[in-house]
């Protein structure tokens, strides 16, 4: 009797190794990837300081470029950002965003410095920080 028992768990046992070993050929088993938080902005920023065409991959904040600052007005529907590519020249940048719907678009930038006369539109407050930034020539 204890041998038709021992069998029928090897048996079993053989069933369900089997089991595993269809599941992952025919569905493929693939590791748990885990990705870090991504700071805010970063998709909005990489694609303002895409200059390449499309095929070209974007620039990667941590890789590429790192935020230095983001400075929100008006309720955060203004952001000033201050960028910092991570190659050895370290080339600075600022980008002027503002919230349209749930998303943010650049408006002035990716540039060192802009004129008042491309400011047109931006309000007061954010021109106001961009001159203490000495970023705004007037």
């Amino acid at each position: 009797m204890n041998r038709k028992i021992t069998t029928t768990f090897i048996g079993l046992g053989l069933l369900i190794i089997v089991a595993i070993v269809a599941r992952v050929l025919i569905i493929g088993s693939s590791p748990v990837v885990t990705l870090k938080s991504a700071p805010p902005l970063t998709g909005a920023i990489s694609q303002s300081l895409a200059t390449a065409p499309k095929s070209v991959s974007q620039p990667q904040v941590g890789k590429d470029y790192s935020i230095k600052v983001i400075h929100y007005l008006d309720n955060q529907e203004w952001a000033v950002i201050q960028v910092e590519s991570t190659g050895s020249d370290h080339n600075s940048a600022t980008l002027v965003m503002q919230k349209v719907g749930t998303t943010y678009h650049t408006v002035l930038g990716p540039g060192t410095s802009f004129s008042i006369d491309s400011s047109q539109g931006v309000p007061a407050d954010v021109v106001q920080y961009l001159k203490s930034q000495g970023v705004l020539i007037l």
